[in-house]
C-alpha cells in the first residue's frame, strides 16, 4: 500500500470462517464470497491510495484541431505555444499565450500550414521557435519556419523546406546546437529521409540525413556522456508495424544502436528515475486497429529492454514529469477503433512499475505539456478532435500546492499555542505534516522543535522567537510561513513598578530588543 493507505477494518473471527466450513457446500460458497469481499476490500483500498487527483481542472483554450503545446520560458515570464491543424483548414493560425498572473493571454498569432509541433530552445540567450507544417491544402513539400524572439514578439529568420514534417527536436553536443526535423512523406512515398541541421552561427545548415519511414517524432537524450537519438517510424508504404531506430553519436555523426519493434509509432519519451534511463513509445496502429498496447523500455548498459506494456487507444504522446517524489507518465489516447471521445489516463511510477493515476476526458488527444511557473505546475492537453468539430476547447490543469499559514504574531506570557490549521491545500489536496520551527533571537539554546496542526509550547524563556512552519502535503510538495512570538514571562512586570502594562514591554524591548 502507498502513502498512507490502509486495508478495510474486514476482521473475520474464526468462529465465523469454521462455521462456513461447517456448512459444506454452501459454507464454502459464502466462505469463497466473504474471501473475494476482502480481497475487493483490498484491491480498493489500493485504488484509494492510488487513483488519487494528480492534478485538477484550472481553464481551457480554444484551439482548433490542436496537435501540440510547446512551453518556453523568456526570461521570468512563461509561455506555450499551440500548434492548430484542423482537417478542413489547414492554413490556420497557431496561437502563442504568455501567462500573466495565472491567466493565459494571446500575445502572437502566427500563420501556420497544418502545424504538428512546435519546438523552443535558446542560443546564448536568445529565444527561438520552430513549427513543423505538415501540409497545405495541396502538398506537404512546405517549407517549415524558424522564428526568433525580438523583444516583443516573434519574427521568422529562417525557412526551411521540409516533406510532411510531424516534429523538430532541437538538442546540443558540446557546445554546438543542432534541430532535426522528421520528414512523413513526399507526395508519394513515406519512405524518406529525415534531416539534422546544425547552428553555424548565423543559421541551420544541413549536417546529416537518416532514412526514415513516416518518421511522425524525433527524442534526443544523454546517458552519461553520450547523446541519443530516437526515431518514431509509422509507416513504410505497406506497414505500421516497422521497426523504430535509436541512434547513437559518434563524435562525428548519428550511427544506429538499436532497431526496436512499434506499431505505427508516432512519439518516443525520454526521462530517468534515479539513475535509471527509461524509454516509452506511443503506438498508433496496428494495421485497422488502434486499441494495442504501448511499451516503456529500460536501459541495462548496453540497450533498451522491454520493462512494461500498457494498453493504449490510438496512442499519441506520452509525457512525463515529475511531482513531489514521484514520476509520472501522461499518455494522450486519440482513437479507439469508434470514437475520440475517450480518457486519457496518467500512470504513477510505484517503485517498480507504472499504475494508473488519474483518468481524464479528452477529445481526440494528441499532446500533453507539464510546465511551471513559480509555485504553480500545470498540465496541459492538447484535443484535436470530437467527432464534429476541430473548434474545442483544449484544457490545461493545475496541481495544487500546499500553502503554510503560521498565524498572527503574538505576544505571550510564558506557553503559545502554534496553530497552523489556516494552512490549506487546495480543493482536494491533503497536508500531512506540519514542522515547527522555535528560533530564539538571543539564546540559541532556548530553541525548540515541534511537530503538528497544532501545539501548545510550555516554559518559554522570556525573549523574541522567530516560528516557522513548514507544512507538507499528500505528494510531497512544501511550503513555510513565520511569525514572531514574544514571550514576557511568568509575571510580565519587567519594570517592577506593580502592574503590567506598556511601560513592561518597552523594558522588555530593551532587554531583548524589538
Amino acid at each position: 500500500m502507498s502513502r498512507g493507505a490502509s486495508i478495510p477494518n474486514i476482521v473475520l473471527s474464526s468462529v465465523y470462517i469454521k462455521t462456513f466450513r461447517s456448512k459444506g457446500h454452501i459454507g464454502r460458497k459464502l466462505l469463497a464470497t466473504v474471501r473475494c469481499m476482502i480481497f475487493c476490500g483490498i484491491m480498493l483500498a489500493a485504488c484509494m491510495a492510488y487513483c488519487e487527483e494528480v492534478v485538477m481542472p484550472y481553464t481551457s483554450l480554444l484551439t482548433s484541431g490542436a496537435r501540440d503545446i510547446e512551453s518556453f520560458t523568456i526570461g521570468d515570464n512563461v509561455y506555450i505555444a499551440v500548434a492548430n491543424c484542423p482537417k478542413e483548414h489547414p492554413e490556420a493560425d497557431s496561437i502563442i499565450y504568455r501567462i500573466d498572473d495565472g491567466s493565459f493571454v494571446e500575445i502572437q498569432s502566427i500563420p501556420t500550414q497544418c502545424a504538428e509541433g512546435w519546438e523552443s530552445f535558446k542560443i546564448d540567450n536568445d529565444t527561438y521557435l520552430a513549427v513543423a507544417n505538415r501540409r497545405n491544402d495541396s502538398t506537404g513539400n512546405i517549407n517549415s519556419i524558424i522564428y526568433k524572439w525580438n523583444g516583443t514578439y516573434f519574427e521568422e529568420i529562417q525557412s526551411i523546406p521540409t516533406h510532411g514534417a510531424f516534429d523538430w527536436e532541437s538538442f546540443k553536443i558540446d557546445n554546438d546546437i543542432y534541430l532535426a526535423v522528421a520528414n512523413y512523406y513526399n507526395d508519394s512515398t513515406f519512405n524518406i529521409n529525415s534531416t539534422i541541421y546544425k547552428w553555424n552561427g548565423h543559421s541551420f545548415a544541413q549536417m546529416q540525413s537518416i532514412p526514415t519511414h513516416g518518421a511522425v517524432d524525433l527524442e534526443s537524450f544523454k546517458i552519461g556522456n553520450d547523446t541519443y537519438l530516437a526515431v518514431a517510424n509509422d509507416y513504410n508504404d505497406s506497414t505500421f508495424n516497422i521497426n523504430s531506430i535509436i541512434y547513437k553519436w559518434n563524435g562525428y555523426s548519428f550511427t544506429q544502436m538499436q532497431s526496436i519493434p512499434t506499431h505505427g509509432a508516432v512519439d518516443w519519451e525520454s526521462f530517468k528515475i534515479g539513475n535509471d534511463t527509461y524509454l516509452a513509445v506511443a503506438n498508433y496502429r496496428n494495421g485497422s486497429k488502434h486499441n494495442i498496447n504501448s511499451t516503456i523500455y529500460k536501459w541495462n548498459g548496453y540497450s533498451f529492454a522491454q520493462m512494461q506494456s500498457i494498453l493504449t487507444h490510438g496512442a499519441f504522446d506520452w509525457e512525463s514529469f515529475s511531482m513531489g517524489n514521484d514520476t509520472y507518465l501522461a499518455v494522450a489516447n486519440n482513437y479507439n477503433d469508434s470514437t475520440r471521445n475517450l480518457q486519457s489516463i496518467i500512470y504513477r511510477f510505484n517503485g517498480c512499475s507504472f499504475i494508473e493515476s488519474q483518468i481524464i476526458n479528452t477529445a481526440g488527444a494528441c499532446d500533453w505539456e507539464y510546465f511551471t511557473k513559480g509555485r504553480d505546475i500545470y498540465l496541459a492537453v492538447a484535443n484535436y478532435y470530437n467527432n464534429t468539430t476541430y473548434n474545442i476547447p483544449s484544457d490545461i490543469f493545475r496541481k495544487e500546492t500546499p500553502t503554510a499559514n503560521a498565524g498572527l504574531d503574538v505576544i505571550t506570557y510564558d506557553s503559545v499555542l502554534l496553530d497552523g490549521s489556516g494552512s490549506y491545500d487546495g480543493e482536494e489536496g491533503v497536508i500531512t505534516d506540519w514542522q515547527w520551527t522555535i528560533t530564539s533571537h538571543t539564546d540559541p539554546s532556548h530553541n525548540r522543535i515541534a511537530n503538528g496542526e497544532a501545539v501548545t509550547l510550555e516554559n518559554l524563556a522570556p525573549g523574541f522567537y522567530t516560528v516557522k512552519l513548514t507544512v507538507t502535503d499528500y505528494d510531497g510538495y512544501t511550503d513555510t510561513d513565520e511569525m514572531i512570538t514574544a514571550a514576557i514571562g511568568k509575571k510580565g512586570d519587567f519594570d517592577r513598578d506593580g502592574d503590567v502594562d506598556g511601560n513592561d514591554l518597552a523594558e522588555f524591548s530593551s532587554h531583548y530588543g524589538k
